[in-house]
């Protein structure tokens, strides 16, 4: 009678696949733990470019209004003791050396215009202007306004740096002025800008744009960056835009340098991105063959191990069933694997005392029929 054999499937065809299932899940989950590094740090190098873009614009302004302010310092210290014609002569001079410069302005310290670049303004009382208020008191960067005095710059926004002239005692005198066009500052950073190959933006302490330019991704802020803005960070950076026009946008809490100062701006500036997402693997012919090769390599190492450790305890497997049916095959000797080698030894034990029982079955029976 045939003994029932047994329907699971192979050892070899489990380990194949136990083995194939467990090291594609270990390849997915490197290959996403990759991507994701990957993309934070494509981030993180997009937002370090920002910052730097921020940084070199916000130095270049920052040196260029110091300027100014050197300018103004020098004159405060020159017009202090001078007489009324001297002065006059002297501010036109210096409100035609720069074109930065709308108009210069001295004012008593009652808040009486005593002279102003072309005469303009002379007479006006500014004791209620915030330049002369906060200029007898010390060094003051105003806030952008329109001009509503007269002369060819009437309408237009500008920005007052004021500070108090002193005498050689050094009594207040009165206050310097200056009226920086903010067209100035437009022009400014579209040209450095362009140099750097993106968007700026001076944002005011409620948020406003005073100035700026946006050549290459439009004028309107996202919510997120007028939040980084408004918190008035040291540098902070949002990522945003889509895979034809993205951008990264950084932020800078103050534009001056630490000797002018503070407007009470930020600079926000916008560097093109590249596109975020992209696959770690190009699936071009070396991409293909890189993964086909180490397909390869992985199959040719499943079945060398397969061979060395799983294909003994098969054979052994076979010389089993072989001495179930009545055969006596002498197995051999295995020592691939501690469990080959303890099954190859019990197998030939088996063997031998099956050999040692069939003889002595065979010799009885032969006194037996001789004695018959």
């Amino acid at each position: 009678m045939e003994r029932n054999r047994a329907q699971g499937p192979k050892l070899a065809t489990v380990l194949v696949w136990c083995n194939a299932l467990i090291l594609g899940a270990a390849l997915v989950a490197g290959f996403v733990w990759l991507q994701r590094n990957a993309d934070r740090h494509h981030v993180q190098v997009q937002e370090a470019a920002a910052l730097r873009g921020a940084e070199a614009l916000s130095l270049a302004f920052s040196e260029a209004v110091e300027r100014e302010w050197q300018s103004l310092r020098a004159i405060a210290g020159t017009l202090g003791d001078a007489t009324p014609e001297v002065t006059r002569a002297f501010i036109d001079a210096v409100g035609k050396a720069s074109p930065a410069i709308a108009w210069v302005g001295l004012a008593d310290p009652s808040g009486r215009v005593i002279a102003g670049t072309g005469g303009a303004n002379e007479g006006t009382d500014v004791s209620g202007r915030r330049w002369h208020r906060e200029g007898l008191r010390g060094e003051s960067s105003g806030s952008v306004f329109a001009d509503t005095f007269d002369g060819a710059d009437a309408g237009q926004e500008f920005v007052n740096l004021s500070m108090p002239v002193r005498n050689a005692e050094g009594e207040v005198t009165g206050v310097a002025v200056y009226r920086l066009r903010m067209s100035w500052v437009d022009d400014y950073l579209s040209i450095a800008a362009d140099s750097l190959d993106l968007d700026a933006f001076l944002l005011g302490r409620d948020g406003t744009v005073v100035a700026g330019t946006a050549d290459r991704f439009g004028a309107d802020l996202t919510r997120e960056e007028l939040l980084q803005a408004g918190l008035q960070p040291v540098r902070g950076t949002v990522v945003d835009g889509n895979e034809e026009r993205g951008f990264v946008s950084a932020s800078l809490g103050r534009v001056a340098g630490p000797h002018v100062p503070d407007f009470g701006w930020s600079l926000l500036v916008r560097v093109p991105s590249d596109p975020a997402g992209r696959p770690l693997i190009s699936w071009d012919v070396v991409g293909i063959s890189t993964v086909a090769l180490m397909m390869v390599v992985i199959v040719a190492l499943m079945w060398a191990l397969n061979r060395h450790f799983v294909q003994p305890i098969e054979e052994l497997a076979d010389c089993a069933t072989a001495l179930g049916d009545g055969k006596l095959v002498f197995p051999r000797e295995r020592g691939a694997s501690t469990e080959a080698a303890v099954l190859s030894q019990a197998l030939a034990r088996i063997q031998t005392i099956l050999q040692s029982g069939s003889s002595a079955d065979g010799y009885g029976r032969g006194e037996d029929g001789s004695g018959a």
